[in-house]
């Protein structure tokens, strides 16, 4: 995450502070942040925004293959698509990111992940699996995160600044290619 996406997240999170409404914050901030494809700024505003368009935003993160985010996702946004991000963990044959699936996001497919594990060779990984499947309790909890005008302004302004500033990165890396 650079610094223009954290000014965004700490700005917006100063603007509910203020009670200014998502509906208002989705109006101003969602296509800006949308048009960045940051799976940082897609992340926080599906988890900590209501009323955001969850699949928009998830389609963000499962096309980056990021899987951090994939399994973030997954695991803490209410109405995920688990077979989705599932399958970006499983294509990427990471052992420790197919066992942190398997275990913590509900109703990941245990099956499918498992048997990435299973072929890893990696005993620590499957140790720990089977620790887990013993155990029989496949019960996860998910996770789900759910009037000052001058304030509210600066806020506003500093977050189109940063938005804007990551807009101008991209595009000078764009043109650099």
């Amino acid at each position: 995450m650079n610094d223009n996406e954290k000014v965004v997240i700490r700005e917006i999170k100063r603007l509910q502070q203020f009670g200014y409404s998502d509906e208002d914050i989705i109006k101003e901030f969602e296509s800006k942040i949308l048009k960045l494809n940051s799976v940082a700024l897609s992340l926080f505003f599906t988890k900590n925004v209501k009323g955001v368009d969850v699949k928009v935003h998830e389609k963000v993160i499962i096309d980056s293959k990021d899987l951090d985010y994939n399994y973030l996702f997954a695991r803490d946004v209410k109405g995920a698509d688990i077979e989705a991000h599932g399958q970006v963990i499983i294509n990427s044959q990471d052992v420790k990111y197919n066992y942190e699936f398997a275990c913590n996001v509900l109703h990941a497919d245990i099956k499918k992940h498992g048997k990435i594990i299973r072929k890893s060779k990696n005993s620590f990984y499957q140790k720990k699996f089977k620790a887990f499947k013993k155990r029989d309790d496949f019960s996860q909890v998910q996770v789900v995160n759910n009037n000052c005008s001058n304030e509210i302004s600066q806020c506003k302004e500093k977050i189109n600044c940063s938005l804007d500033s990551i807009l101008e990165q991209k595009k000078k890396v764009r043109v650099k290619k």
